[in-house]
């Protein structure tokens, strides 16, 4: 949890003292109490953590877990988001791998109680990606870990292969029960009252994150399954539970992206809200350094794990390249404001 003396410390010469002084009143003296039933607790203080809910709250939390970063071995890698964070390390050898994995979170964890923050054992998870990986066991400050075929990060289930296939079955499963749910009381909405529910209750969960995983690379089988939860959904709108209307009229109708196109616009729109920042050139390098280069064939790109075997399917050369493509107006032009991006995204893809 966030310790305001010790942020304060942290921003001394980095921001301004009025405006520290400000932040550190925000995050100091704060009350709290809890309320069920009617009834009400006493009111008690709180003298440590971020705000939740807050403009301000997410902004200072980064300023206060950002230095982090830089205290893991230079052999690893820092991913972060609010309060979880994932450390990846890579090594050919097995017993290496081990021994760095064991020191880089370990590490990790030391820097994270240096400012007052605690790390859930129960939550910590192991994952080694590739294909034919043995279990791998790593013990960090007295606590064993075992490895995962699987492990859950921000709400998206990543498997040791990037497969995505337990992602879409786990999606199938709580689509399922909205879709039935909705299909109840469809009669008693209107159409557009039935597209604000699929949209905010169906769309929001089946296409969330896409931009990572609904990609060119994804298996044509794990592919259909999207496409029929996207159809079903969107024939709900329409009342065609007999499947009479094909996918393209239910398209048309409803002016909804089919599932590849869809991945494709999350993907440009991610890309281009970061064209005024050095984001993308960060990105394509990261994506190039990671991507093995031997014996790639012409015109793809594969991803492999340290034993050199092949981990997903292949992806086209140019996938932001065909991302983009359909977009009339040059996407580099600098002058576009983030409202005008979207606005040219939507005339591009949603052209029906």
């Amino acid at each position: 949890m966030l310790r305001p003396d010790t942020f304060v410390d942290q921003m001394k010469n980095k921001i301004p003292d009025d405006l520290l002084g400000i932040l550190y009143e925000f995050l100091t003296d704060r009350k709290f109490f809890l309320e069920m039933n009617g009834r009400s607790s006493e009111v008690r203080s709180i003298d440590r953590g971020c705000p939740q809910g807050s403009v301000l709250g997410p902004v200072l939390f980064n300023l206060y877990t950002g230095s982090i970063a830089n205290k893991i071995p230079v052999y690893s890698h820092l991913t972060s988001y609010a309060d979880d964070s994932y450390v990846i390390v890579e090594d050919a050898d097995l017993e290496n791998l081990v021994r760095k994995t064991e020191t880089c979170i370990s590490t990790h964890i030391e820097s994270l109680e240096a400012i007052g923050m605690k790390v859930n054992e129960d939550k910590t998870e192991l994952i080694l990606f590739g294909k034919d990986q043995p279990e791998l066991l790593v013990n960090v400050k007295g606590t064993a870990i075992e490895s995962k075929d699987q492990i859950k990060a921000l709400g998206i289930i990543i498997d040791k292969e990037i497969s995505w296939r337990p992602h879409v079955t786990t999606l199938k499963k709580k689509i399922m029960k909205v879709i039935g749910g909705v299909r109840i009381v469809r009669n008693k909405l209107t159409e557009k009252q039935a597209t604000s529910i699929v949209t905010a209750q169906i769309f929001s969960i089946l296409y969330y994150a896409c931009s990572v995983w609904l990609t060119p690379s994804l298996n044509r089988k794990t592919l259909c399954r999207v496409e029929s939860l996207h159809y079903r959904a969107l024939r709900l709108i329409l009342r065609d539970y007999r499947q009479r209307l094909s996918r393209q009229v239910v398209t048309e109708k409803t002016k909804r992206l089919p599932p590849d196109k869809w991945g494709k616009f999350s993907l440009a729109s991610m890309f281009l809200n970061m064209v005024g920042r050095n984001e993308p050139v960060k990105l394509l390098r990261q994506i190039s350094s990671n991507t093995y280069t031997k014996r790639r064939k012409p015109g793809f790109i594969y991803a492999f794990d340290s034993s050199e075997t092949r981990v997903g399917r292949q992806m086209t050369k140019n996938w932001l390249g065909s991302a983009l493509s359909v977009i009339s107006s040059p996407w580099s032009d600098r002058n576009l404001s983030k409202d005008s991006v979207r606005l040219l995204l939507k005339k591009s893809y949603y052209n029906f």
